[in-house]
């Protein structure tokens, strides 16, 4: 039973694929892949602005075309034979197993998830001391004060994160230093004996991204 229902659901799949000859994703790349050429032509009428909202939303619509096509695939896969646009049809064991590995990787990788998503800052600050400190090794902030050839550091940075009653701003700036960390906004707290420089200096850089392209600037080529 189980080889003549996915005979029939293959033929199924390649007779709906004679009728229609487009799927969900080969319409929406070639629609994209005009729409983008037909605005790279129009930049000497119309300016930039068109390409440019075209770019920023390719990427939203792809991942949501891409949830549709995979939520299209489970809900009907059992009733109409639903399958993916590489071929594959829907089998209930197969989905029990899909499914009891990707919540194994999920509890595996969850714990990471804020490591993952600062492997960037994590780079940037390897980098920082591999160009800018003294054979490449990090050291806690508050030992400046304990070096007298060495200026009292000041590095500044935002928070996008935290807001005061009444405030209108979108940004509150900080400041680090090997005394205090903080500002007017949120107040100041002594800077701990752990604190890295490093760490401090990536934040400071990363400061930039966050108050310019990410909250003071409403660009949607920015976000």
């Amino acid at each position: 039973r189980t080889q003549s229902r996915e005979s029939l659901a293959k033929k199924t799949v390649m007779l709906r694929r004679e009728i229609s000859g487009w799927g969900v994703i080969d319409l929406f790349f070639w629609g994209s892949l005009v729409s983008m050429v037909a605005a790279t032509c129009l930049l000497p009428v119309i300016g930039s602005a068109l390409l440019t909202d075209l770019l920023c939303l390719v990427g939203p619509l792809f991942v949501l075309v891409l949830l549709w096509v995979f939520v299209r695939f489970r809900v009907f896969g059992a009733l109409t034979w639903e399958s993916l646009e590489g071929g594959m049809i829907y089998d209930p064991s197969t989905w029990e197993r899909f499914s009891r590995y990707a919540l194994l990787l999920a509890f595996f990788f969850m714990p990471f998830y804020e490591d993952f998503r600062a492997f960037l800052h994590f780079y940037y600050r390897r980098r920082l001391k591999g160009n800018f400190f003294y054979r490449a090794r990090d050291v806690c902030f508050p030992e400046l004060l304990k070096c007298p050839y060495c200026p009292f550091v000041i590095l500044t940075g935002t928070s996008s994160d935290f807001r005061p009653p009444h405030d209108l701003g979108n940004i509150c700036e900080l400041s680090f230093s090997p005394l205090h960390c903080g500002s007017l906004e949120t107040g100041y707290i002594h800077t701990r004996s752990y604190s890295s420089l490093a760490k401090c200096a990536a934040l400071s850089g990363a400061g930039s991204l966050d108050a310019i392209a990410l909250s003071m600037s409403k660009a949607l080529s920015l976000r």
